[in-house]
Order: C-alpha cells, then structure tokens, then sequence
C-alpha cells in the first residue's frame, strides 16, 4: 500500500468526512482515534507512545500519530516494525528539504500520490516502554521542525532530524490523528498479527495545552470478508477485526484480534489448539497465561489449573504477557 495515498485519505478523515467509524471495534482495517487539545498555534507538541504488544518479525505495522499546520499541510511520526527492522520516522507533506541528526537516519523525499520529505532510522524501541517524540519549531527560515524522542523508562534521548516547512504554513494545530496500520499483508483479518499499542494525551507548548477530548475510532474495509465463525474470541467475544479503546487519558489500539488473548467460555468452550488465553486468578489475584494444548470429542476445553501448574487442557506460561505471533 503506498503510504502517502493513505494518509492522505486519513487527511479527510481526520477532517470529519465519513471514512472513520464513532464505535470503538469493528470489522475494519485501521483502529484510530483522536485528541483535540485546548488550544492551537502549537510551536511544540509532545507525542507519546508505547508498543504493548509486538506483532513479530514477519509483520509490517505502523504507530501514528499525525499533526497538522494552520495554515498548510500535514504530517505524521511514529514507530514502525518492518519485518526484522524497528524504526522511527518523521515526515511533513509538501515540504522541500530535510536533514537527518541520528546516527545512520536518511533524509530524503518521498512520493506517490503524497509527496514531501521524511527521516527515518533504524530505532530499536522496546515493548512497554513508552517514547515521547516533541515535535517543536527550532526557527530559522521557513522555519524548520525538528523531533527528538526521549525514552521515558531509560531516560535515553536522540534527536532524529528536521524538516523545513514553507513560510505561511503557521505552528501546529489542535487536533491529532492516531492509527496503526497493516502496511503489508493486511487485506484479510483473520492473517493479521496480534499487535497492541497505546497512545497517549498529547501535550503542547510545555504544558501550556492539554488534551482536551478523545475520541477513539475505527476504518477501512479488508478486500475479503471476515468470517465471523471462528473458534476463538478476543476482549468480548470479539473475535475478528480491530479495536480503538479509550483507556484513562490514552487511546489503546488493537489488531489482529483472532490471534491476540482470548478468553475463557468464548464460543462455547471451543478453542483452537495453541490459542493463548488470558486468566485473572481469584485466588491468587494474578493475571496468569495458559496454551490451549487439547480439547475433547466435542472440540472443547476445560477449566484453567488454580496453582499455576498445566493440565491435560492447559500449559501454564506464567504472568508474563507472552508474545503472539513469535518475535
């Protein structure tokens, strides 16, 4: 899928017309949400994310977050896993020049049905660890917008680059679009990788601006219809498709959801071999994970082992999250 077609349609959603859902999950493609803050003509804002779910070496995703000028285009930064390689990126539409800061970061243009300048590089960001990118107005003629990322777990810190607006395109304005995107290998549902990733408020002008709505959302339509009759549910018996839900003061987005934690009695007791499942123990009071490994003549399962051991049903895998897709 070319990149810059697609976020150039998000413009347009991002502008209120019709491509976005208001409900929180849905057989769609893209989980997605917004924040508006309490002010504009931003001159910095501060993006911050956290991978919570890694969707493994064979995938190709992006993490989000998409800003734009008052008076001019837009743009995006995030993360991204692109099969083996982790990285950052930065990018502004219609923009004529960039430089890179990092170590081994390109600056260079980029095309197809959007064009502008982005900086990318390798970055090997951490599941659970949320990184907070400022993108802030450094000056100078057009001026320029520079983002550094700051490690909030390990204090790590690295400027990335900058991109040069064109003049009259203003600070930044008060609304932000949030998405994950399948980038490759994302037109059936049921294909997807597990992945979950949290967005969290964004904060402007050193705290001058606070979030001051949000709103989660899904869109986009798979080329092949989803089945709805698989043997394994996600959060809420919800099975297939995505997930954008609005959790204390971040939007947490989910993918891939037949292949993500499932719970207990979804479908009748009826479990795919090798599923992971999600169990909060009421007499430990732990969150603990078991493998599916068998099920009767009926293709169902029983119950989950109480002191953290397997059964004929069930192999514990601890209170560890495990990962889903092999990393």
């Amino acid at each position: 899928m070319d990149i810059g077609a697609f976020l150039k349609n998000l413009k347009f959603a991002a502008l209120g017309i019709a491509l976005i859902s208001p409900a929180a999950w849905g057989l769609t493609t893209t989980p997605s949400g917004g924040f508006v803050l309490n002010k504009g003509n931003n001159a910095s804002i501060d993006f911050s994310f956290q991978v919570q779910s890694d969707p493994g070496s064979k995938s190709y995703v992006f993490w989000a977050q998409q800003f734009w000028f008052e008076s001019g285009p837009g743009g995006y930064l995030g993360l991204q896993r692109v099969g083996q390689t982790k990285k950052i990126i930065f990018s502004i539409w219609d923009a004529k020049a960039s430089l890179a800061s990092m170590p081994g970061a390109i600056a260079e243009p980029f095309g197809g049905e959007g064009e502008g300048q982005h900086v990318l590089a390798a970055f090997d960001w951490q599941v659970g660890h949320t990184y907070r990118f400022r993108l802030e107005n450094v000056g100078g003629a057009g001026p320029w917008w520079q983002v550094s990322v700051t490690d909030v777990d390990t204090k790590g810190q690295w400027v990335l680059g900058r991109i040069q607006a064109l003049p009259g395109w203003g600070n930044l304005q008060r609304n932000v679009t949030t998405f994950t995107e399948v980038f490759v290998n994302g037109e059936r549902c049921e294909n997807i990788p597990y992945a979950r990733g949290a967005f969290y408020a964004p904060v402007a002008d050193g705290g001058l601006g606070v979030t001051a709505s949000i709103t989660p959302r899904t869109y986009g339509n798979f080329s092949a219809p989803c089945s709805l009759l698989q043997v394994s549910g996600a959060k809420d018996g919800i099975n297939v498709g995505t997930r954008s839900d609005k959790v204390d003061s971040a939007i947490v987005h989910q993918i891939g959801l037949s292949n993500g934690p499932q719970n207990w009695d979804d479908y009748d007791r009826k479990g795919k071999i090798g599923s992971i499942y999600k169990y909060q123990n009421p007499y430990t009071q732990k969150t603990e994970y078991f493998k599916l490994q068998w099920v009767d003549a009926g293709g169902r399962y029983g119950y989950f082992p109480i002191d953290g051991t397997n059964n004929a049903y069930w192999q514990y895998l601890g209170t560890t999250e495990p990962s889903y897709n092999g990393i």
